[in-house]
């Protein structure tokens, strides 16, 4: 029974409107074209590559983004100078068109967003994209301009996703953070003036309020807004993932959630984003300290990664387990750092009270973030780090490159934390998930000793508990074409996980059987196990299995917490670190040591 009584210092920062003065300034503006455009243009531009009568059967049909990518249409511009690709995040589509050789060339170019409607359940989406706008893509290729076409689904982007777009994008190709401009023709063609538009406030480089009419310029015939340094979002991820529906069920209590010990514990890093907003603000430096950490700051590869030491390490030359945080620090938005730490602050309150070292950083690919080997290598020459005993966590899509990280080099890392991630693996043809885990991968895996927890939510908005029964309480929006919620195959994506993490076998009946086992954290999970617990902490149940492997040992953990959507938790951190720190991997023979 929850109590809406139940309130903490700062609970006012849970709702959006202390936040507005944080917010992206051209947010306004992005939501009127997203209204404003209309819808089914692009039908008006014939497919070159023509309509299949079964697309999701073709072989460059793609699963999560639910996109014929035709080879042909690709060829097409690759021939004229552009790299295409198909992304998704957050249930946001997105295209972006990049001239060939520009990430070897070394060169930052300048960046056009599109914002654009589509139906996503239209398997030729990204393809009736390209053709309507070929004109943009023969500008881009001539010019050199990477173009990122932001596709919603026959809706405005009022979520904001062309923030995370951006973000991303900086981070995987050579944009120029001076020179990112918004496509405004949509306004213009309706006779629309940017200044005019109700909640629009537009500002110069110095902050100070201008005509934005005036400040529209062109990409040849494209009228185009410099939105540079203003289109950076300064709040809460954490904030707007517990108030939002995006990545939650219908079965969530948003409510409950926040009238506890654990809403209280995520306001406090929600705070912590509220107060700081860059990373190298100077009274950061002097918040850690404060709490007997010494915060750095490094580039490796022109990369940036962020360190926690305790004091007392680095006093006394105690070498220290380090637990590696895949989480995004780039130097190319400011706030990203103060986020992580705000998304992580129990583990930088786990390595306060002199448990570990932190070390942030996080690309948007497996292959750029093996980085991180060399990263460590850089690290343990710089502090006194205790390398038989470095682990890795990742939140969501980090959660996936965590795994193939610990997969590509096993010998650096003792121990894996996902949070956010499926307890299965699915196989590629059911798979949404960051990193694609084939046969193969899975073979690989069963050759490694490597321990891993995984915690979620039992109510993220992929419903991924309990495994015994079909996904259910799913929002109508989140049921995507192709999504694999059937028991079948949640069943065949733990038999996966098993054969990766050398368990025994478990039969599609005994799975299906835990529907009726005496044992509530075993119903809870749907999952068969030797050990299982129910832990009440923070104001909501924790169920907890332990499955033994081959040679006896509990190497693997599967966690579900009642009630929560898809992000992390204090408790959840928590519950990640007690169960690392039981390991270390030895450096001779790279068995693991239970400590």
């Amino acid at each position: 029974m929850k109590n809406m009584k139940y309130t903490y210092d700062h609970m006012e920062l849970w709702e959006a409107d202390a936040w507005e003065s944080r917010l992206s300034p051209v947010r306004q503006l992005v939501s009127w074209i997203g209204r404003n455009e209309e819808v089914g243009v692009s039908r008006s531009a014939p497919l070159p590559c023509g309509e299949d009568p079964n697309p999701k059967a073709l072989p460059h049909y793609q699963l999560k983004t639910g996109s014929v990518d035709d080879p042909g249409v690709i060829q097409h511009w690759r021939q004229q100078g552009l790299n295409y690709r198909s992304l998704e995040m957050g249930g946001a589509f997105w295209a972006p068109m990049v001239p060939t050789g520009a990430e070897k060339d070394g060169e930052k170019l300048p960046v056009l967003m599109v914002m654009h409607h589509e139906d996503h359940g239209d398997p030729y989406w990204a393809m009736r994209t390209l053709a309507y706008y070929r004109d943009y893509n023969a500008y881009a290729a001539r010019e050199r301009v990477i173009v990122l076409f932001l596709v919603t689904d026959n809706k405005p982007d009022d979520e904001r996703m062309y923030v995370n777009v951006l973000q991303e994008a900086l981070v995987l190709f050579p944009c120029d953070p001076g020179r990112i401009y918004l496509d405004v023709s949509v306004t213009l063609a309706a006779g629309q003036k940017l200044g005019e538009i109700e909640g629009f406030a537009w500002t110069d480089v110095d902050g100070k309020p201008a005509d934005p009419d005036a400040a529209v310029g062109h990409m040849g015939v494209i009228p185009v807004l410099n939105i540079a340094r203003r289109w950076e979002n300064r709040d809460s991820f954490t904030r707007e993932s517990v108030m939002g529906d995006r990545v939650s069920d219908c079965a969530y209590d948003r409510d409950r959630l926040l009238h506890t010990a654990t809403g209280r514990k995520m306001m406090e890093g929600i705070h912590f984003e509220y107060v700081y907003s860059d990373a190298t603000h100077e009274q950061l430096v002097e918040y850690w300290a404060a709490r007997g950490l010494r915060y750095g700051t490094h580039t490796t590869g022109c990369e940036r990664w962020l360190t926690l030491l305790p004091e007392s390490a680095a006093e006394a030359g105690e070498k220290l387990p380090v637990l590696l945080v895949l989480q995004e620090v780039s130097e190319t938005n400011s706030h990203s750092a103060v986020a992580a730490f705000g998304a992580f602050y129990e583990y930088c309150q786990i390595a306060a009270g002199g448990e570990m070292m932190l070390l942030f950083f996080a690309l948007e690919s497996p292959d750029d973030n093996d980085l991180l080997a060399d990263i460590l290598v850089e690290a343990a020459e710089r502090y006194p780090i205790d390398l038989s005993r470095a682990y890795i966590t990742g939140h969501s899509h980090n959660g996936h490159f965590s795994t193939e990280f610990a997969r590509r080099h096993p010998g650096l890392i003792a121990g894996v934390a996902t949070l956010g991630n499926y307890p299965g693996f699915y196989a590629p043809e059911h798979s949404y998930d960051a990193v694609k885990v084939p046969d193969d991968k899975i073979e690989a895996m069963s050759n490694i000793d490597m321990p891993v927890i995984n915690i979620s939510g039992c109510c993220e908005m992929r419903n991924m508990f309990p495994l015994h029964s079909d996904a259910r309480h799913m929002r109508s929006e989140q049921m995507t074409a192709g999504y694999a919620g059937t028991f079948a195959c949640r069943a065949e994506s733990w038999q996966r996980r098993l054969t990766a993490a050398r368990c025994p076998h478990r039969t599609h009946e005994e799975i299906a059987a835990t529907a009726q086992s005496p044992n509530k954290a075993t119903r809870e999970l749907g999952i068969p196990n030797e050990k299982s617990e129910t832990l009440f902490a923070d104001g909501v149940e924790h169920y907890i299995a332990d499955i033994k492997n081959i040679d006896g040992k509990y190497h693997l953990r599967i966690v579900a917490i009642q009630n929560m959507p898809h992000m992390t938790t204090p408790f959840m951190q928590t519950l990640a670190w007690s169960y690392l720190r039981q390991f270390a991997r030895d450096q001779q023979t790279g068995e693991i040591i239970e400590l």
